[in-house]
Formats: structure tokens, C-alpha cells, sequence
């Protein structure tokens, strides 16, 4: 609980200096004691004011990583360098408010920390972006250990995810290694998280084809399609003429996201389309073949 871990950081010296700053105003006390109680207190309050801010922050990125990663070793690697920026934002602001509560001008020290932050910010730019991307990628979790994604022209199982680098098998079986920052730059296709795969595919018909027979290839295709189990049929048309044949459409679901199920799904269904069309006597289109052209001299020749 995030209460339980504040008490456990609370330092018992801010608790004895707040006291006597609690106390400070009922006791006449010498004006400079006053004031180095004063300072200690500003000093001490931002101190422990910057390690609740540090553990509340860690507790809720903790929370929101849990669970995130396969790869604990890369988790822990991922929220060590978290706590580390956090520690360098967090003191360097409770520095400031220290050094401002006293007195000091800070105003070129503020500066001084701009520039160095972007010259440093310059020099590590693609590591510092990779490392953002990893982190992106364990907390918004586009896709995990495991999952089958097209990135690009990359496809394959991820296998790694790295605080600098992913690692994707591709189904030629080597190792892809993409840059983090590259690989977020891009469209990501998960396939593991599709509940169900559309298919669209299209038929010829010969043009010696009746148009009674026509009329009823529609609803020869969908029962074709819902004579197969974990489907969902959407449609069957007669969608116009080509120069191939009279061209139909037909559009259905697999209610799975497995490619072997999908491909063995569907050519049960094109198999059965053409043993329904063969008892019917429908021909499929056959393109069209021109004749072969001959130069006029081999013509003549002949």
C-alpha cells in the first residue's frame, strides 16, 4: 500500500524537526536559533518531500509493470534505469528548492543544468530513445513475448524484448534484431490478438453459364461456407462481369486467429464450392489464351 510504504521512507529526523517547528511559535527563541531551525526545516522538508514523491512514483510504475514483461530480468534492468532518472529529477529539484529557500541564486545554476542536459541529451539521443521505446513497449505492451506481429517488411514470433533492441524469429527461422524506437515508428500488426480472420475471396464462372444457374451460385456458396464449423458467414454476390467470367464474392469469418486452422478451414470450403459446382454442371472460367504470333516472314516461310 502506498500509505504503508510513505511511513516506512518517513524519516525520524523530519518528524523531530517538524516538531520543533510546530513548537517554534509558542517559545520565545533567539532570532538566529529561529532562523537555522527555520533553514533546517526547509532543508530537512524537501529532503523527505523528495523521497515520497521518488517512492510514490516507483510504487505506481511497479504496479503498472506488474506482470508486463515474460522476462523478469529485463523488467527489473527496465525499472532500475526508471528509478535512476527519477532519482536525478527528483534531487536535483529538491536541490534547487533548497538552495532558493536559502538564499542562493539559482537562476544561472538553472541554466547551467539546461545546457549540460541537452548536450547530454544530444550525445544519447538513439540510446536514451531506444531505451524510451522499451519501456513504451513494457508498459503500453503493443505486443509481448510470444506474439506473432508484422512490422513493416518484418515478420516472424517476438522472442526478446530488450531495454536497447527486439528480437523477432521470422518464419524463415532467422533472428531479426530491430531497434526499439525504429520498431514503434512503424504500424504493428498483432496477430495473436485477433479474436476472429476475415477472408475475401472471388470466383469466375464461365460465360456459357445459365442465368438460372447464376441466380442460384450465391446461396450455393454460403451454404459451401456454413457447412463448415467455427465460421461466421457475412455474404455471397454476384458481383459483374470480367473478362475472365462472371465473377462472384464471397466473405466469411474464422472464429479463430490460428493460420493452420484458417487454411485448412478454407479449402474444405473451396473444395466443396467446386464438387457443388461439378454436380451442377458449372465450369469455372478458364482465362482467355491468345495465339501465338508469328513474324510475317516465319509465315511465309511456312
Amino acid at each position: 500500500m502506498p500509505v504503508q510504504r510513505l511511513a516506512d521512507t518517513t524519516l525520524t529526523l523530519f518528524l523531530g524537526v517538524l516538531s520543533v517547528q510546530l513548537v517554534l511559535p509558542f517559545v520565545d527563541e533567539p532570532p538566529l536559533l529561529g532562523r537555522l531551525i527555520e533553514m533546517a526545516f526547509i532543508v530537512v522538508a524537501s529532503i523527505q518531500g523528495a523521497i515520497w514523491i521518488r517512492e510514490l512514483a516507483i510504487y505506481f510504475l511497479e504496479r503498472q509493470a506488474q506482470g508486463r514483461s515474460d522476462d523478469e530480468t529485463v523488467l527489473a534492468s527496465a525499472m532500475g534505469i526508471v528509478g535512476w532518472l527519477l532519482n536525478l529529477v527528483i534531487w536535483s529539484f529538491a536541490a534547487l528548492i533548497i538552495l532558493s529557500n536559502l538564499g542562493v541564486n539559482v537562476t544561472a545554476l538553472i541554466a547551467g543544468l539546461g545546457i549540460g542536459g541537452i548536450a547530454i541529451g544530444l550525445a544519447a539521443q538513439g540510446i536514451m530513445a531506444d531505451l524510451f521505446a522499451a519501456l513504451s513497449i513494457l508498459f503500453d505492451r503493443p505486443f509481448v513475448k510470444g506474439d506473432f506481429v508484422v512490422i513493416g517488411n518484418t515478420m516472424g514470433e517476438v522472442e526478446e524484448i530488450g531495454l536497447k533492441t527486439t528480437r523477432i524469429r521470422a518464419l524463415s527461422g532467422e533472428q531479426i534484431v530491430v531497434a526499439n524506437a525504429a520498431l514503434l515508428a512503424r504500424d504493428v500488426h498483432n496477430f495473436r490478438r485477433m479474436s476472429e480472420r476475415r477472408i475475401n475471396f472471388k470466383i469466375r464462372l464461365d460465360y456459357a453459364t445459365k442465368v438460372d444457374q447464376v441466380s442460384q451460385v450465391p446461396d450455393l456458396l454460403r451454404q459451401a461456407a456454413m457447412a463448415e464449423p467455427g465460421i461466421r458467414f457475412d455474404r455471397a454476390h454476384f458481383t459483374g462481369f470480367t473478362d475472365a467470367g462472371l465473377e462472384f464474392e464471397v466473405v466469411y469469418y474464422i472464429l479463430s486467429r490460428d493460420y493452420r486452422a484458417f487454411m485448412d478451414t478454407h479449402q474444405q470450403i473451396l473444395l466443396r464450392i467446386m464438387r457443388m459446382l461439378d454436380d451442377r454442371g458449372v465450369e469455372l472460367a478458364v482465362p482467355a489464351r491468345l495465339p501465338p504470333q508469328y513474324p510475317s516472314s516465319a509465315a511465309n516461310n511456312a
